[in-house]
């Protein structure tokens, strides 16, 4: 049985991961670079809805191009878990968007998330 890495990551690491450039060169870059591999996309998506109840990340997650990346990992894996979590990036970074959640919902709709949803 996988043993979810993330599953209890708090505030303070993924502040650090961010920090670090985790988002757009480490998480985003994993989850493109291994688009058929189900357990890149889970981790991938669980670490992404993390960071994303952070307005910062959340930021920085759209503007990587994350929520694409969303999409493509709903897209190529029909498995629940990679479905369930998906959608809770997409709708932690609509949550958590501020003034921004029309160019959000914007972004997921472009992105084909709508479809996949």
């Amino acid at each position: 049985q996988f043993s979810d890495p993330f599953a209890n990551v708090d505030e303070s690491h993924t502040i650090a991961i961010a920090g670090a450039g985790g988002i757009g060169v480490v998480v985003l870059a994993a989850m493109t670079a291994h688009t058929w591999d189900l357990v890149v996309q889970e981790n991938g998506c669980k670490v992404l809805r993390n960071l994303a109840s952070n307005h910062a990340e959340n930021i920085g997650i759209t503007g990587a191009g994350g929520i694409r990346v969303v999409v493509v990992a709903m897209t190529a894996h029909s498995q629940a878990v990679v479905q369930e979590v998906g959608c809770g990036v997409l709708a932690t970074l609509s949550l958590h968007s501020g003034n921004r959640i029309l160019d959000v919902v914007a972004m997921i709709t472009d992105a084909g998330g709508i479809r996949v949803v």
